[in-house]
């Protein structure tokens, strides 16, 4: 199942700071990282087949109103991250994330009369998954 990891703004900049911490480099955010806006990392899954391994790789996240796609948002800029994946028996998968960065009047644009929203993760033109937002974690945000 992909997953999704959302920042506001100063989280992803304290991301950013304690990783570099933790690898004892200087904490020196590009201007993008410094913008007013919400971060999504969404996830690919990789997973085993008979025929060998399988990934899922997340190339376009979008935010949605309702399930119907009322009002939908891309990402104002998005990065893949790469990756790879070894099993025990010598099994590998390459899958990619998606860094997207949505600005916060965009996300405003999208809240419904709960104040919540979708985020829908595609594979290429198949869709994966889509996640709602709850008011309850919202609210954890600051949005």
């Amino acid at each position: 199942m992909p997953e999704e990891f959302i920042y506001t703004a100063k989280g992803w900049l304290n991301a950013l700071s304690i990783n570099a911490r933790h690898q004892y480099l200087p904490f020196n955010p590009q201007p993008e990282d410094t913008l007013r806006a919400l971060t999504i990392i969404s996830q690919g899954c990789a997973s085993g087949t008979a025929s060998g391994p399988a990934c899922d790789s997340i190339t376009r996240v979008v935010l949605l109103s309702d399930k119907g796609g009322s009002v939908v948002i891309e990402a104002a800029s998005s990065r893949l991250r790469p990756s790879t994946w070894q099993n025990g028996f010598g099994a590998t998968a390459a899958c990619s994330s998606l860094v997207s960065k949505f600005t916060m009047a965009d996300v405003q644009k999208v809240r419904n009369q709960k104040g919540e929203f979708l985020i829908a993760t595609f594979d290429g033109a198949t869709h994966l998954k889509t996640y709602t937002v709850k008011a309850r974690f919202i609210k954890k945000l600051g949005l």
